[in-house]
């Protein structure tokens, strides 16, 4: 083997670290001294061929030669080659893996730009998704509002021709009137009774005036007259005149002799008092009963009717008012301070209200009574001036808190 051949064969750490196979003892190197002749022993005692290779000794040194091993050259070799053939392969798989890198990452922008255009899209389908709703709302609200005012027109409509109607009924009740607390009895006769009534108030009639006259409503067993127990509430008596003019002469005795009774009629109960009145329709008769009720309470004292009219009066000497449906019993005895006076007490004391303002009192000069003294308030009223043109509604009131100073001014 030559020297360039060792050379590149044999790096410095592997120059280093070399032996002889033979005698298994490293080279030596040495410049200063003639190097010792290495006795090379018989082929048949090394049992196999050996390579010496003898470097040229430079004049300054001895010559030192060396064997170099077949097999071991063989073998670095072959590793070398398989070092490379596995660098060749780690290049390819580098180079394949590479292209599956680029390929994700294509794959990548691919997908980012997709997930970019269905986010523009999401961010278009909510802005027409919130227009859509803002118009359905605006559109809600107008058909909300139309739809409030149409009910509103219905019910007003509906509350007219209900009021019609009950005009009507009762124009058709001109000629009739109830005859309250005549004891009822069986097989009587309702037209005699009606001719002995009209005896009793000095009203003269005659059976012809008369066009029937009967019970009105269901039985009542349990009462006098259908078992002939004393004491009982009797169905009253409806009697139909064919001219307006005795039903007035009857109305207007029964609204004088306000005391008369039974006494003298030839009836086999005790005397009791009966009563003449209107015939009134099933509205009206409600409406009048309710009116009664809420004009005890505020301490009105004059409640009636007249032709099928339903009028109030506070007192003597001042105006009436006619109630036509049941709205008009709160603008007539007091809608804001006159009545609920639990619910605006309860109110009053939950919040702690130190000055509680309230407008449309619907109290007039004295009448500061009817309105609710709750515990530790005391009522500032002012009621509406005289002399306008509406003679109902306003006022102004003030509940303040006991303890808190004020002053009026004009």
């Amino acid at each position: 083997m030559s020297d360039s051949r060792y050379d590149n064969l044999m790096d410095a750490d592997h120059k280093k670290s070399w032996k002889c196979p033979v005698c298994n003892v490293p080279p030596k190197n040495n410049t200063s001294s003639a190097a010792k002749q290495v006795k090379t022993p018989p082929q048949a005692a090394i049992g196999k061929p050996s390579l010496r290779n003898h470097r040229q000794p430079s004049p300054s040194t001895s010559e030192v030669p060396v064997d170099v091993d077949a097999a071991s050259t063989s073998e670095i070799i072959a590793e070398l080659r398989m070092c490379r053939e596995e660098m060749q392969k780690m290049r390819i798989e580098m180079q394949q893996f590479n292209k599956i890198v680029s390929d994700l990452t294509e794959d990548v922008k691919k997908c980012n730009i997709r997930i970019d255009e269905c986010n523009e899209r999401i961010d278009e389908c909510s802005e027409r998704i919130g227009d859509l709703s803002a118009r359905v709302e605006v559109v809600e609200r107008q058909q909300s509002a139309k739809l409030s005012d149409d009910t509103a027109d219905l019910e007003r409509k509906i509350a007219e021709l209900q009021q019609d109607i009950n005009y009507r009924d009762q124009e058709l009740l001109s000629n009739d009137i109830e005859i309250a607390g005549i004891p009822e009895t069986n097989n009587e006769q309702g037209i005699h009774l009606v001719l002995t009534v009209a005896n009793k108030l000095g009203v003269s009639i005659e059976e012809g005036d008369v066009v029937s006259a009967e019970r009105a409503g269901p039985v009542r067993r349990e009462e006098a007259g259908a078992t002939g127990g004393p004491g009982g509430r009797p169905r009253p008596l409806v009697v139909r005149l064919t001219r307006r003019a005795p039903r007035d002469r009857l109305l207007a005795a029964a609204r004088v002799r306000r005391d008369v009774t039974t006494d003298g009629m030839g009836l086999a109960e005790p005397a009791r008092r009966f009563y003449v009145n209107e015939r009134l329709t099933r509205h009206n008769r409600q409406l009048f009963h309710k009116a009664r009720e809420d004009a005890s309470r505020m301490h009105w004292k004059y409640v009636w009717t007249r032709d099928g009219a339903i009028f109030a009066r506070k007192d003597h000497g001042l105006g009436r008012y006619r109630l036509r449906t049941e709205s008009d019993l709160p603008k007539v005895f007091g809608c804001q301070l006159g009545t609920r006076h639990d619910e605006f007490v309860a109110a009053l004391t939950c919040y702690d209200v130190d000055i509680m303002a309230i407008n449309e009192t619907w109290l007039r000069a004295g009448q500061e009574a009817r309105a609710p003294a709750p515990a530790g308030y005391r009522l500032r009223h002012v009621p509406r001036a005289p002399g306008g043109a509406r003679t109902r509604g306003g006022g102004v009131g003030f509940y303040i808190k006991r303890g808190i100073s004020l002053q009026t001014k004009n």
